[in-house]
């Protein structure tokens, strides 16, 4: 009796180490993804970089505007406020994602990674 009970508790965590590779197998797929995202928008960052107004079609800064004709800053009779915040807040608002704002894949069967 007791070589039953011993060959299905490791049958169990068998099963259970399974469970948990292929969390992992999605983890790594998903993580595979982000990287590539990555890759890709860092391509796209460093060309953005190297472009100046002699390689690329938009004119420089500086002409974007004429000097003199227009101070910069904002309107004089226009006042801004700012929300501060509080320690007491009236309203606490949750905002989850649904889906990635850069690839739109859906988020909800993700597991959750907390990075600190």
């Amino acid at each position: 009796m007791d070589t039953n009970i011993t060959v299905d508790s490791l049958l169990q965590k068998i099963d259970n180490l399974g469970r948990l590779v292929e969390k992992q197998v999605l983890m790594l797929a998903g993580q595979s993804a982000l990287i590539e995202r990555l890759k890709a928008k860092i391509v796209d960052l460093e060309k953005r970089v190297k472009k100046n107004s002699g390689n690329s079609s938009r004119p420089p800064k500086s002409s974007l505007r004429e000097n003199g004709k227009n101070k910069s800053g904002g309107q004089l009779d226009c006042v801004f406020e700012t929300l501060k915040q509080t320690d007491t807040p009236d309203i606490i608002k949750k905002h989850a994602l649904i889906t990635c704002p850069d690839c739109n894949q859906s988020l909800i069967m993700m597991l959750c990674v907390i990075y600190a």
